[in-house]
């Protein structure tokens, strides 16, 4: 679009032009939410927001984030800067761990790590999206620097890939709610997505595009179950009082995917131009790595939603929303309410 629409639309030209589509489609999923989305009733709790346990967080994590983004061009590892960077955030993350263990209401409960579907799910995501990180920057670099191609054709390398994404993650999670188990998919999809980063240890000069883009669409399909199932574990498995603090320490660990991935960038862009398969083979042990702690993950029978499954039938979708509130209001009054 930024490489041909200049002619249609004026102005429309350069990179940073492409950041605009996140705009509207921002402002569909906003609407979407505001209108459809119900409003679920909130539990009878006196619980406050721990804005100290939530500065203590990002004061750990943020200096750490930088200590690794930083170009050690100008920044080296023994550097002041980098050394106080790294030392400062142990200091504060060592005080949040200890606040949080301390506290009636930390912002993460760190007593979830106990559990083992929690904690292995959690690290196998780190992994995976580290992996799956390192795939989204390299790849369209692989097809710029050593395929030729433009940054639109660089771009358009990456749909397969996402392609395959959506329908990895649709196919498990329909086969996940009629075989009521999550455990089997998820370690499926990592041995299919650890297959692919394997493949693109074939990625040189020679390679067809169209090999390419079937290693892409097949590494895609690996990945897509990841997207719904680890949530899907974790959340069959804490009480319904925790699962919106699991879920969030979930997003955590994705969004923590910036600390390994920061590191794996280091390593894989000084790789990038010494050996290009040294890249692929380290996103292939990340995602190796995902699918150990994939397999150590207990497999347990999904919980019932309390929604018939013939009401998917003949209900509006948008009505869904409204039944499942009926019967979570109906549910948290407790047995003695529901008996009588």
């Amino acid at each position: 679009m930024t490489d041909n629409f200049s002619n249609f639309i004026p102005g429309i030209a350069g990179w940073r032009w492409v950041f605009y589509v996140n705009i509207s489609v921002g402002m569909l999923a906003l609407w979407f939410i505001l209108a459809k989305m119900p409003q679920l009733p909130a539990h009878n709790s006196k619980h406050k927001l721990n804005y100290l346990s939530s500065l203590l967080m990002m004061s750990g994590f943020l200096p750490l984030i930088l200590a690794l983004q930083l170009d050690k061009t100008h920044y080296p590892w023994g550097s002041s800067t980098i050394i106080l960077l790294l030392a400062f955030s142990g200091l504060m993350l060592a005080i949040w761990i200890i606040h949080s263990l301390k506290s009636k209401n930390p912002v993460l409960d760190l007593r979830l790590f106990a559990q083992k579907v929690f904690m292995t799910a959690n690290i196998a995501t780190f992994f995976y999206g580290a992996g799956f990180m390192g795939v989204i920057i390299f790849l369209p670099l692989y097809m710029v620097n050593v395929q030729g191609v433009s940054a639109t054709g660089a771009g358009l390398t990456v749909i397969p890939l996402s392609m395959g994404m959506v329908f990895g993650a649709v196919l498990s999670g329909q086969l996940a709610s009629k075989l009521g188990t999550y455990k089997l998919l998820i370690t499926l999809g990592a041995i299919i997505a650890l297959f692919g980063s394997i493949c693109m240890n074939i990625f040189g000069l020679g390679t067809p595009y169209h090999l390419a883009v079937v290693i892409m669409i097949l590494t895609g399909i690996g990945l897509g179950p990841a997207q719904t199932l680890y949530s899907l574990a974790i959340q069959n498995d804490v009480s319904q009082l925790e699962m919106g603090q699991a879920t969030s320490a979930m997003s955590k660990s994705g969004a923590g995917v910036a600390l390994p991935t920061s590191g794996l960038q280091l390593g894989l862009s000084a790789a990038f131009a010494s050996s290009l398969n040294l890249v692929w083979l380290t996103i292939a042990i990340s995602f190796g790595i995902s699918l150990i702690f994939t397999l150590l993950i207990p497999d347990k029978a999904l919980r019932s939603n309390n929604i018939d499954q013939s009401d998917y039938n003949r209900v509006p979708m948008f009505k869904l929303g409204d039944r499942y509130e009926q019967n979570i209001t109906h549910n948290d009054r407790g047995p003695a309410a529901n008996s009588q």
